[in-house]
Order: structure tokens, then sequence, then C-alpha cells
């Protein structure tokens, strides 16, 4: 990888706006990053000139805090969070702190957790084998989702849905009958009566079915978009 691709993957990454606008900066800033890096080879690339930069970062501020007898007030692990921010921020900051290591010392006296300070920690959003494992993972997940409900478009769900229905008003038909007959003899009313519920019950059938494949197309639709997602990313 060259070192202009690292730069452009590392804008896109934009640890700047993740730290600035998002809850989570390691995890959306994560996300971004394995859509720019598709394999592990292309992550250890990645890594290699990161490493590079993190090392010449290093070298200028441990020279300047030799020179001036003026140490980051920071531990190991800060340390290594602080120069991984200044990489985060992306070319132009990593040379200004390079040519005036003095804008290193500077963050530390900013309040922790800002973007003009430095938060733990950029270096965790590069991926590594188990990010790659986890898209699988649900890459295999929507698969199966997916040819289960095409598999399922095949299915007719009304069939006990209707029986029942039909069963149920042909008990009320029978009822109401048995009490026409009971009080006028309308033996046609009731026959009509009867017939007008069946095509009620055909016609509620049908929109159940019809409800039915629109569900199963929206989640047909939803898996293809995921799967589509995971294999960009």
């Amino acid at each position: 990888m060259r070192e202009t691709d690292f730069w452009g993957i590392i804008r896109k990454i934009n640890w700047y706006g993740g730290v600035k606008n998002s809850p989570d900066a390691v995890a959306t800033c994560k996300a971004r990053a394995l859509q720019e890096l598709s394999n592990l080879a292309l992550v250890e690339q990645f890594r290699q000139q990161y490493l590079k930069q993190f090392s010449r970062l290093d070298e200028a501020i441990r020279s300047w805090e030799e020179r001036r007898g003026n140490y980051l007030p920071v531990g190991d692990d800060g340390y290594g969070d602080l120069i991984s921010h200044i990489i985060g921020l992306g070319k132009d900051e990593v040379e200004r702190t390079i040519n005036c290591p003095i804008l290193a010392w500077e963050r530390c006296q900013n309040r922790y957790g800002t973007v003009d300070s430095y938060v733990e920690c950029f270096s965790y959003c590069i991926p590594d084998e188990e990010d790659f494992e986890a898209i699988e993972v649900k890459l295999d997940k929507a698969r199966d989702g997916l040819n289960y409900w095409i598999e399922r478009m095949s299915d007719d769900p009304t069939d006990d849905l209707a029986e029942r229905e039909v069963e149920r008003r042909c008990k009320l038909v029978g009822q109401l009958r048995a009490q026409m007959q009971k009080h006028t003899g309308a033996e046609d009313l009731s026959t009509r009566f009867q017939k007008n519920e069946l095509i009620q019950a055909k016609r509620a059938q049908m929109q159940v079915l019809c409800q039915h494949q629109n569900r199963l197309q929206k989640k047909i639709d939803s898996l293809t978009d995921e799967i589509g997602r995971l294999m960009v990313s």
C-alpha cells in the first residue's frame, strides 16, 4: 500500500468526525475501515503504514522531550493513545506535530476525551481477523434467512386460517338461521346470508395471502440489502 493510499483511507475513516459526532467513535470508524479494507492482506499493508507513522511521531516527540527536559504528562498507554489519535487526524496533523512536537504536549493540557486532546484509541479501528469472522457469520446468517423466506414464498399460509374462519362463520350462520326460522321462517334469507359469509371468508383468505406475500417480500429485500452491504465490506 502506498503512503498516499494510506492517508486516503485515513480520511475516509474520519476519526475527527467520529470523535466529534459519535458516542462510540471506535465502532463508527471501524465500520468505515472495514468498508475500505476488505481483506486481511490490505489490513496488514495498512497496519505497516500506520506503524511507520507511529515511529516517526514517537521519534520526534522523544527527541523533543530529551532536548527540553520536559516530558509529556501521560503514562505509556496514554502516550500510545495520543500518537494514535494524531495519526487518525490525518497527514497534515502528523506533519505539524513532527515539525513542532510541542503540539503533542499542548494536547495533553486539554481536556481528555476531546478531539483537541486525544481519545482512546484510533488503533482499535484497524480491523483484525475476528472482525472478518464476525462479518462472515452475519453473511451466512443473512443468506440462510434469505433462502428460508424465498422458500416460504411458495407456501399458502391462509389454508388453516381460512378453514377455521369458515368453520366459525358457518357455525354462526347456523345459529342465526335457527333463530330466523324459529321467528320468521326466512329460509331463503338465511341461505343468502350464509353464501355472503362464505364469500367474505374467501376474501379474507385472499387478503391474508397478499399480506403474507408482502411481508415475505420485505424480508427478502431487507436480507438482500444486508448481504449486499456485507459483501461490499
